[in-house]
Order: structure tokens, then sequence, then C-alpha cells
């Protein structure tokens, strides 16, 4: 496909894709960059961080309160939701990947690096071959939609030949 056709062809499937969303449709990911994207929201990191900026601010209470301990306070907060608004977790399911963000960057993974995808109330597991690792999305610590996400990599492991299991 030329570059002109498929950049045409993106920008009516995201045309669609907004009419779709507006009536409650699922969108046509195929045509519009081949990837659906699952995002969460992540707690822990800004509960850490708004946690430091508090104790700081406790613990030197009864010091001087000069302008550096307030921008030091303030700024801990600030990054904390920061971080809470603008660093979302997310796992992108594409037509033979899926792609994470992990602490040094992104993950992608081939459908053919997986072994097995495991689906549980609150919980997803994906174990990958090779390292014997585990990618585990939850839906208490990350607050994902872990049903929907089930339901996608369902899809996707039927489309990839993966072997898929769902406990109750």
């Amino acid at each position: 496909m030329s570059g002109k056709w498929g950049r045409q062809l993106e920008r009516k499937a995201k045309k669609i894709n907004a009419q779709r969303k507006r009536l409650g449709k699922r969108p046509i990911y195929e045509t519009a960059g081949g990837e659906e994207r699952i995002t969460g929201r992540s707690i822990l990191w800004p509960g850490f961080l708004m946690i430091v900026g508090l104790l700081y601010m406790f613990m030197f209470w009864n010091d001087s309160r000069d302008a550096l301990y307030w921008v030091t306070v303030i700024s801990y907060l600030l990054l904390a939701l920061l971080v809470f608004w603008l660093r979302k977790p997310f796992l992108a399911i594409g037509k033979n990947t899926l792609t994470t963000r992990k602490f040094a960057g992104f993950r992608t993974i081939r459908a053919d690096e997986i072994e097995a995808i495991l689906a549980q109330p609150g919980y997803v597991i994906i174990a990958l071959k090779n390292k014997k690792t585990r990618l585990v999305f939850s839906r208490l610590i990350n607050r994902f939609d872990t049903d929907l996400m089930a339901e996608r990599l369902r899809d996707f492991a039927a489309r990839n030949q993966v072997a898929f299991s769902k406990l109750q």
C-alpha cells in the first residue's frame, strides 16, 4: 500500500471510529493502525511520591519554613499529580504483537514469544516462553479493565494460536 493511500485510509478510519464511538459501537481497529490500546491508571508511584512529600512536610514542620521548604513539598505533590494524569500504563494489542510500557521503556512482544495467556477475575497474566517471566496486568494496582482486556486477548490468542485460559 502506498504512503498516500495508507494515510488517507488512516484519516478516514479515524473519522469512522469517532462516529462509532459516539454511537456506542466497537471501533474498527484493523484499519486504524492495527492496534487497540487498553489503558489503566498508575496509583502506586504517585501515591508513594505524595506520601514522601507529605512526610517531608510534617517531619520538617518545626524547622524554618522558608521558600525552599514549600518549593520541595509542592514539587513532590505536583510530580505525583503529573505522573498520575500523564503516565498511564497500557497494553496495546496489535495483529500479532503486544506492547506495554515498563520502567525502562516500551516492550513489544510477538505472538510466537507468548506461551500462554491466563485471565482471572481482576488479573490478566501473559506468560512468555524463553525467559520464564510473566507480565501481570491488575485491576487493583493499575486500574485496568481486565474483563475487556481478557476479551480482546482471547481474540488475539485465537488469531495467533496462543493458549488462552480463563479462570472463574
